[in-house]
Protein backbone atom coordinates (compact mmCIF):
# COMPACT_ATOMS: atom_id res chain seq x y z
CA UNK A 1 0.00 0.00 0.00
CA UNK A 2 2.68 2.40 0.64
CA UNK A 3 4.54 1.57 -2.83
CA UNK A 4 3.12 4.80 -4.36
CA UNK A 5 4.52 7.23 -1.24
CA UNK A 6 7.64 8.05 -1.07
CA UNK A 7 10.23 10.88 1.33
CA UNK A 8 9.46 14.60 0.49
CA UNK A 9 6.14 14.27 -0.63
CA UNK A 10 3.69 16.54 -0.07
CA UNK A 11 -0.03 15.07 1.31
CA UNK A 12 -2.48 15.60 3.99
CA UNK A 13 -2.43 14.38 7.62
CA UNK A 14 -4.95 13.88 10.41
CA UNK A 15 -3.86 15.92 13.41
CA UNK A 16 -4.52 15.27 16.84
CA UNK A 17 -7.86 17.33 16.96
CA UNK A 18 -9.45 15.14 14.31
CA UNK A 19 -8.48 17.17 11.21
CA UNK A 20 -6.33 17.21 8.26
CA UNK A 21 -3.41 19.36 7.56
CA UNK A 22 -0.41 19.60 5.15
CA UNK A 23 2.37 17.58 5.50
CA UNK A 24 5.32 16.03 4.42
CA UNK A 25 6.94 11.99 4.34
CA UNK A 26 9.70 11.66 6.51
CA UNK A 27 10.27 7.72 6.69
CA UNK A 28 7.98 5.23 5.40
CA UNK A 29 8.86 1.75 7.08
CA UNK A 30 8.22 -2.16 5.84
CA UNK A 31 8.71 -2.95 9.12
CA UNK A 32 6.31 -5.76 10.37
CA UNK A 33 6.24 -3.74 13.70
CA UNK A 34 5.09 -0.54 11.39
CA UNK A 35 2.89 -2.17 9.31
CA UNK A 36 0.08 -0.38 11.40
CA UNK A 37 1.30 3.24 11.15
CA UNK A 38 4.22 2.91 8.74
CA UNK A 39 4.33 6.38 7.42
CA UNK A 40 6.51 8.89 9.73
CA UNK A 41 5.01 12.63 8.79
CA UNK A 42 6.17 15.86 10.10
CA UNK A 43 3.33 19.09 10.16
CA UNK A 44 4.05 21.76 7.54
CA UNK A 45 4.70 25.38 9.72
CA UNK A 46 3.80 23.03 12.93
CA UNK A 47 6.85 22.69 15.49
CA UNK A 48 6.50 19.20 16.74
CA UNK A 49 8.31 16.01 16.42
CA UNK A 50 7.18 13.57 13.33
CA UNK A 51 4.59 10.92 14.18
CA UNK A 52 3.77 8.12 12.93
CA UNK A 53 0.64 7.49 10.84
CA UNK A 54 -2.00 4.80 9.31
CA UNK A 55 -2.83 4.93 5.54
CA UNK A 56 -6.60 5.65 7.32
CA UNK A 57 -4.87 8.88 8.62
CA UNK A 58 -3.55 10.36 5.27
CA UNK A 59 -5.26 12.15 2.30
CA UNK A 60 -3.43 11.30 -1.37
CA UNK A 61 -4.26 10.71 -4.93
CA UNK A 62 -1.06 8.18 -4.49
CA UNK A 63 -2.89 6.76 -1.52
CA UNK A 64 -5.65 4.14 -2.86
CA UNK A 65 -9.20 5.04 -1.67
CA UNK A 66 -9.48 1.22 -0.04
CA UNK A 67 -6.50 1.69 1.87
CA UNK A 68 -7.69 5.55 2.93
CA UNK A 69 -11.11 3.57 3.47
CA UNK A 70 -11.07 0.03 4.01
CA UNK A 71 -14.32 -1.94 3.75
CA UNK A 72 -14.93 -4.86 5.76
CA UNK A 73 -14.46 -8.32 3.97
CA UNK A 74 -17.21 -9.95 2.08
CA UNK A 75 -18.18 -12.91 4.39
CA UNK A 76 -18.66 -16.30 1.93
CA UNK A 77 -22.14 -16.85 1.70
CA UNK A 78 -23.28 -20.40 3.30
CA UNK A 79 -24.92 -23.13 1.03
CA UNK A 80 -27.10 -24.14 3.99
CA UNK A 81 -28.54 -21.82 6.32
CA UNK A 82 -26.67 -22.77 9.86
CA UNK A 83 -28.04 -22.04 12.90
CA UNK A 84 -26.57 -19.01 14.51
CA UNK A 85 -24.17 -20.00 16.81
CA UNK A 86 -24.27 -18.18 20.15
CA UNK A 87 -21.63 -15.12 20.83
CA UNK A 88 -18.43 -16.16 22.94
CA UNK A 89 -18.85 -14.13 26.16
CA UNK A 90 -16.13 -11.87 25.86
CA UNK A 91 -17.77 -10.69 22.27
CA UNK A 92 -21.11 -10.66 24.38
CA UNK A 93 -19.67 -8.55 27.09
CA UNK A 94 -17.32 -6.09 24.53
CA UNK A 95 -20.82 -5.11 22.65
CA UNK A 96 -22.21 -4.40 25.92
CA UNK A 97 -19.57 -2.53 27.25
CA UNK A 98 -19.26 0.10 23.70
CA UNK A 99 -23.65 0.29 24.10
CA UNK A 100 -23.29 1.10 27.74
CA UNK A 101 -20.16 4.14 26.65
CA UNK A 102 -22.27 5.17 23.85
CA UNK A 103 -25.59 5.49 25.72
CA UNK A 104 -23.39 7.13 28.56
CA UNK A 105 -23.96 11.07 28.78
CA UNK A 106 -21.30 13.18 27.32
CA UNK A 107 -19.43 15.08 30.08
CA UNK A 108 -20.04 18.70 29.86
CA UNK A 109 -16.47 20.66 29.21
CA UNK A 110 -15.15 22.43 32.15
CA UNK A 111 -16.70 25.89 32.94
CA UNK A 112 -14.40 29.05 32.36
CA UNK A 113 -14.14 32.54 34.34
CA UNK A 114 -12.32 35.00 32.85
CA UNK A 115 -11.55 38.15 35.00
CA UNK A 116 -10.03 41.45 33.92
CA UNK A 117 -11.36 45.02 34.46
CA UNK A 118 -14.94 46.38 32.84
CA UNK A 119 -12.23 47.72 29.92
CA UNK A 120 -11.24 46.11 26.50
CA UNK A 121 -7.08 45.93 27.39
CA UNK A 122 -5.45 43.15 27.17
CA UNK A 123 -8.25 40.28 27.41
CA UNK A 124 -10.10 41.63 24.87
CA UNK A 125 -8.14 39.13 22.26
CA UNK A 126 -8.91 36.21 24.92
CA UNK A 127 -12.93 37.13 24.35
CA UNK A 128 -12.75 37.65 21.15
CA UNK A 129 -11.77 34.20 20.11
CA UNK A 130 -13.86 32.32 23.07
CA UNK A 131 -16.80 34.29 21.49
CA UNK A 132 -15.58 33.73 17.57
CA UNK A 133 -14.96 29.91 18.80
CA UNK A 134 -18.57 29.93 20.54
CA UNK A 135 -16.96 28.31 23.52
CA UNK A 136 -19.19 29.27 26.21
CA UNK A 137 -17.12 31.46 29.21
CA UNK A 138 -17.66 33.40 32.35
CA UNK A 139 -16.95 37.22 31.64
CA UNK A 140 -16.09 39.03 34.91
CA UNK A 141 -15.95 41.98 34.79
CA UNK A 142 -13.62 43.55 37.91
CA UNK A 143 -14.44 46.97 38.60
CA UNK A 144 -11.43 48.94 40.71
CA UNK A 145 -13.39 48.63 44.31
CA UNK A 146 -13.45 44.68 43.62
CA UNK A 147 -9.48 44.89 42.36
CA UNK A 148 -8.46 46.28 45.46
CA UNK A 149 -9.61 43.66 47.60
CA UNK A 150 -8.67 40.96 44.72
CA UNK A 151 -5.28 41.65 44.00
CA UNK A 152 -3.28 40.56 46.54
CA UNK A 153 -4.94 37.05 45.74
CA UNK A 154 -3.41 37.54 42.48
CA UNK A 155 -0.59 35.29 41.42
CA UNK A 156 1.10 38.29 39.73
CA UNK A 157 -0.82 41.10 41.20
CA UNK A 158 -2.61 41.80 37.60
CA UNK A 159 -5.44 41.13 35.64
CA UNK A 160 -6.47 39.10 33.40
CA UNK A 161 -6.76 35.77 35.07
CA UNK A 162 -9.07 32.58 34.08
CA UNK A 163 -10.15 29.83 35.95
CA UNK A 164 -11.11 26.49 34.45
CA UNK A 165 -13.41 24.67 36.74
CA UNK A 166 -11.90 24.29 39.88
CA UNK A 167 -8.57 24.29 38.95
CA UNK A 168 -6.26 27.30 39.76
CA UNK A 169 -6.82 30.30 38.40
CA UNK A 170 -3.61 31.60 35.36
CA UNK A 171 -2.40 34.11 34.04
CA UNK A 172 -0.76 35.86 31.55
CA UNK A 173 -3.22 36.91 28.53
CA UNK A 174 -0.41 35.58 25.85
CA UNK A 175 -1.09 32.15 27.42
CA UNK A 176 -4.54 32.45 27.77
CA UNK A 177 -5.09 33.73 23.76
CA UNK A 178 -3.40 30.00 22.55
CA UNK A 179 -5.44 28.30 25.15
CA UNK A 180 -8.50 29.54 24.36
CA UNK A 181 -7.30 29.68 20.35
CA UNK A 182 -6.81 25.68 20.09
CA UNK A 183 -10.45 25.41 21.88
CA UNK A 184 -11.96 27.62 19.26
CA UNK A 185 -9.88 25.64 16.72
CA UNK A 186 -8.16 29.35 15.65
CA UNK A 187 -5.16 27.75 15.55
CA UNK A 188 -4.06 26.05 12.49
CA UNK A 189 -0.97 24.38 12.61
CA UNK A 190 0.31 25.33 9.19
CA UNK A 191 -0.52 29.05 9.60
CA UNK A 192 1.59 28.82 13.55
CA UNK A 193 4.57 31.32 11.78
CA UNK A 194 2.85 33.58 10.43
CA UNK A 195 0.38 33.90 13.24
CA UNK A 196 3.28 34.63 15.59
CA UNK A 197 4.12 37.20 13.05
CA UNK A 198 1.20 38.68 13.35
CA UNK A 199 0.90 38.65 16.86
CA UNK A 200 4.91 39.66 17.45
CA UNK A 201 3.95 42.70 15.11
CA UNK A 202 0.95 43.96 17.25
CA UNK A 203 3.43 44.00 20.59
CA UNK A 204 5.62 45.97 18.57
CA UNK A 205 2.50 48.14 18.30
CA UNK A 206 2.04 48.02 21.85
CA UNK A 207 5.30 48.64 22.99
CA UNK A 208 5.40 51.81 20.98
CA UNK A 209 2.54 53.17 22.68
CA UNK A 210 3.28 51.90 26.21
CA UNK A 211 5.85 54.99 27.04
CA UNK A 212 2.91 57.57 26.24
CA UNK A 213 0.31 55.96 27.53
CA UNK A 214 1.97 54.90 30.89
CA UNK A 215 3.91 58.08 31.33
CA UNK A 216 0.29 59.48 32.03
CA UNK A 217 -0.36 56.84 34.90
CA UNK A 218 3.01 56.19 36.50
CA UNK A 219 5.57 59.21 35.76
CA UNK A 220 7.82 57.16 38.53
CA UNK A 221 8.49 54.34 36.25
CA UNK A 222 10.02 56.76 34.02
CA UNK A 223 12.18 58.77 36.66
CA UNK A 224 9.38 61.51 37.36
CA UNK A 225 7.95 62.08 40.49
CA UNK A 226 4.85 59.89 41.48
CA UNK A 227 3.00 63.32 42.51
CA UNK A 228 4.20 65.11 39.47
CA UNK A 229 0.87 67.43 38.11
CA UNK A 230 -0.93 66.32 35.51
CA UNK A 231 -0.60 68.88 33.31
CA UNK A 232 3.04 68.16 32.88
CA UNK A 233 2.52 64.42 32.60
CA UNK A 234 -0.01 65.37 29.45
CA UNK A 235 2.82 67.78 27.70
CA UNK A 236 5.57 64.89 27.41
CA UNK A 237 2.69 62.35 26.75
CA UNK A 238 1.70 64.59 23.29
CA UNK A 239 5.49 65.17 22.82
CA UNK A 240 6.38 61.61 22.57
CA UNK A 241 2.89 60.52 20.68
CA UNK A 242 3.55 63.30 18.18
CA UNK A 243 6.95 61.66 17.46
CA UNK A 244 5.83 58.01 17.25
CA UNK A 245 2.92 59.14 14.10
CA UNK A 246 5.54 61.39 12.60
CA UNK A 247 5.15 60.83 8.64
CA UNK A 248 6.62 59.12 7.13
CA UNK A 249 9.25 57.90 10.12
CA UNK A 250 7.14 57.73 12.92
CA UNK A 251 7.44 54.06 14.90
CA UNK A 252 4.28 53.96 14.77
CA UNK A 253 3.01 55.08 11.66
CA UNK A 254 5.98 52.64 9.85
CA UNK A 255 4.49 49.87 12.08
CA UNK A 256 0.69 50.29 10.81
CA UNK A 257 2.03 50.18 7.10
CA UNK A 258 4.01 46.53 8.19
CA UNK A 259 0.67 45.66 9.24
CA UNK A 260 -0.63 46.56 6.32
CA UNK A 261 1.90 44.80 4.03
CA UNK A 262 1.54 41.55 6.21
CA UNK A 263 -2.37 41.51 5.42
CA UNK A 264 -2.16 41.57 2.16
CA UNK A 265 -5.14 40.96 0.63
CA UNK A 266 -6.70 39.14 3.39
CA UNK A 267 -9.40 38.75 4.09
CA UNK A 268 -7.82 38.11 7.54
CA UNK A 269 -4.39 38.11 8.60
CA UNK A 270 -3.16 34.82 8.13
CA UNK A 271 -5.39 34.45 4.51
CA UNK A 272 -9.04 32.94 3.93
CA UNK A 273 -9.86 32.01 8.06
CA UNK A 274 -9.51 33.82 11.37
CA UNK A 275 -6.65 32.91 13.42
CA UNK A 276 -5.94 34.05 17.01
CA UNK A 277 -3.21 36.86 14.83
CA UNK A 278 -7.05 38.73 13.95
CA UNK A 279 -7.89 38.20 17.92
CA UNK A 280 -4.73 40.32 19.12
CA UNK A 281 -4.58 42.74 16.43
CA UNK A 282 -8.00 44.02 16.23
CA UNK A 283 -8.00 45.15 19.72
CA UNK A 284 -5.24 46.99 19.05
CA UNK A 285 -7.07 48.84 15.93
CA UNK A 286 -9.90 49.53 18.00
CA UNK A 287 -7.79 51.11 20.44
CA UNK A 288 -6.32 53.36 17.56
CA UNK A 289 -9.46 54.06 16.33
CA UNK A 290 -11.84 55.61 19.58
CA UNK A 291 -9.48 58.52 19.44
CA UNK A 292 -9.00 58.40 23.10
CA UNK A 293 -5.16 58.50 23.32
CA UNK A 294 -4.60 62.27 23.29
CA UNK A 295 -2.57 63.39 20.59
CA UNK A 296 -3.02 60.10 17.64
CA UNK A 297 -6.55 60.96 16.14
CA UNK A 298 -9.01 58.70 15.55
CA UNK A 299 -8.00 58.83 12.02
CA UNK A 300 -4.79 57.31 12.39
CA UNK A 301 -5.82 54.56 10.04
CA UNK A 302 -6.89 56.43 7.02
CA UNK A 303 -3.81 56.35 5.82
CA UNK A 304 -4.02 52.53 5.48
CA UNK A 305 -7.22 51.73 3.56
CA UNK A 306 -6.68 47.72 3.74
CA UNK A 307 -6.36 47.96 7.59
CA UNK A 308 -9.66 50.03 7.40
CA UNK A 309 -11.12 47.28 5.09
CA UNK A 310 -10.00 44.51 7.57
CA UNK A 311 -11.08 46.09 10.63
CA UNK A 312 -14.44 46.87 8.96
CA UNK A 313 -15.01 42.98 7.59
CA UNK A 314 -13.75 41.28 10.91
CA UNK A 315 -16.42 43.18 12.90
CA UNK A 316 -19.22 41.81 10.63
CA UNK A 317 -18.45 38.34 11.40
CA UNK A 318 -22.24 37.40 13.00
CA UNK A 319 -20.44 36.17 16.51
CA UNK A 320 -18.65 39.72 16.48
CA UNK A 321 -21.07 41.54 15.59
CA UNK A 322 -23.25 40.21 17.88
CA UNK A 323 -20.99 40.00 20.76
CA UNK A 324 -20.15 44.01 20.25
CA UNK A 325 -24.14 44.95 20.01
CA UNK A 326 -24.96 42.85 23.02
CA UNK A 327 -21.74 45.03 24.88
CA UNK A 328 -23.32 48.51 23.26
CA UNK A 329 -26.79 47.26 24.44
CA UNK A 330 -26.11 46.71 28.32
CA UNK A 331 -24.04 50.28 28.15
CA UNK A 332 -27.33 52.01 26.71
CA UNK A 333 -29.22 50.45 29.34
CA UNK A 334 -26.99 51.05 32.80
Amino acid sequence: MTDNLEVGMKLHAMYSDGEFYPALVDAISTSKNRSKAPVKVSFVGYDEAPVWKSLDNLKSKKIPKSAQTPEPKAKPKAKVKAKAAPEPKAKAKAKAKVKAKAEKPKRAPPSIKLSYFGIEGVAEKIRLALVIGKVEFEDDRVDFARWAEMKPTTKYGQLPVMQIGDGEPFAQSGAMLRYCGRMARLCPPQSTLKIEEAIGLEEDIGRTVAPSLYMGMKPQQYGYPEDMPKEERTKIQLKLRATIIEKPDGPLFQQLGWMEKLLGEGPFMCGKSVTIADCQVIPRLRHLKKGILDGIPATILDDFPKLVEYYDRFHEIPEVKAYYEKLAAAAAAK
